[in-house]
């Protein structure tokens, strides 16, 4: 079975269709759900073994899995795949693409295993980068330990890193001009709802290049790893430059937007390499308004990805663009 390790920080928080791993001295790995925690042991609801219990002085790690849970289930010679709802000590309970919900009792298993891809066996995969569209973010986060490295026009460089399940922080330069910091955090509520917040802000390098603005914001994800829309709110702070009469000197001042930043993002996987993507943004800062719209194709691999589309910023009282946008990224 294959296990994802990592650091769990929040057990109490038992969600729906929530599972977790469990790497114990000296065993193979345990994947299920937490039935009750006293001060001696875990006890759980194990995929393969049903009811188990784990001394806590043999645990060597624990997380919450992130990622959705595939299995192919052999049951009265019939092969069964599906997404995992609920596990149980004497059952399964498994969502079909074919045949719906099922609640498949253990005395008739003959075998079950983790797959690594799809359920439906679409996808040889799953989606190396669900947590970010092309530049924005979704609300899924990076699990412990991952990280990855994105470039964009050769120019813009950042990297971002999960530090827990649920955090990630991050950062990045775009030469010669600024540099910019994105701390995230997120959390699935639900099989198909992800919730988070954030913060992107951005400062120059240079003085004299009065380039600023910081923006928070919540988001909801909605589908899968694989197809999913998100939607973002937030506020932002911007750098306006305006000139002082009295002294004859261009001031710098900090404004904060009279209207809310809403973004409307999604991506959606149309076969093993190729996955559509659109991201949108509508800022507004003091008495104009600005509508940035990307859409695109990503192409896939395991680990890294490049992203090509058009890029269209509509600014108040200018005309409309369209510029080319490529990026690449790799998970590490």
């Amino acid at each position: 079975m294959k296990v994802i390790v990592l650091v769990l920080l929040c057990s109490p928080c038992l969600l729906f269709g929530q599972f977790y791993t469990f790497k114990v001295r000296n065993q193979s790995g345990f994947i299920g759900s937490i039935v009750s925690i006293d001060s001696m042991k875990i006890y759980v609801h194990e995929l393969t073994l049903g009811a188990v219990e784990i001394d806590k002085s043999a645990l060597i790690e624990q997380s919450i899995l992130q990622d959705s849970l595939f299995v192919e289930i052999k049951a009265n010679d019939r092969i069964i795949s599906g997404l995992v709802t609920s596990i149980a000590s004497d059952n399964v309970r498994v969502l079909s693409t074919s045949l719906g919900l099922l609640t498949i009792q253990r005395n008739q298993m003959q075998s079950i295993k983790q797959l690594s891809g799809s359920p439906d066996g679409r996808y040889d995969y799953p989606n190396p980068h669900p947590t970010r569209y092309f530049f924005g973010p979704s609300a899924i986060p990076l699990r412990k330990g991952e990280k990855y490295y994105q470039n964009a026009y050769v120019l813009s460089n950042s990297i971002q890193l999960g530090v827990s399940d649920h955090v990630s922080l991050g950062g990045g330069v775009v030469l010669p001009f600024l540099f910019y910091v994105t701390p995230k955090i997120g959390y699935r509520v639900s099989e198909s709802v992800h919730i988070g917040a954030g913060v992107l802000a951005a400062t120059s390098f240079n003085a004299g290049i009065n380039v600023g603005f910081g923006i928070g914001y919540g988001s909801v994800t909605f589908g899968s790893f694989e197809h999913n829309v998100t939607t973002s709110i937030g506020l932002g702070t911007f750098k306006e430059q305006s000139f002082n009469m009295v002294s004859g000197n261009y001031t710098n001042k900090w404004v904060l937007s009279q209207k809310p930043i809403v973004s409307v993002s999604g991506m959606s996987r149309v076969s093993n390499r190729i996955m559509l993507i659109t991201e949108n943004w509508i800022v507004s800062a003091s008495s104009q308004t600005s509508i940035i719209s990307a859409a695109g194709i990503r192409f896939l691999a395991r680990k890294n990805s490049f992203d090509f589309g058009i890029l269209s910023p509509v600014f108040a009282g200018e005309s409309f663009l369209a510029i080319p946008y490529i990026d690449y990224v790799i998970k590490f």
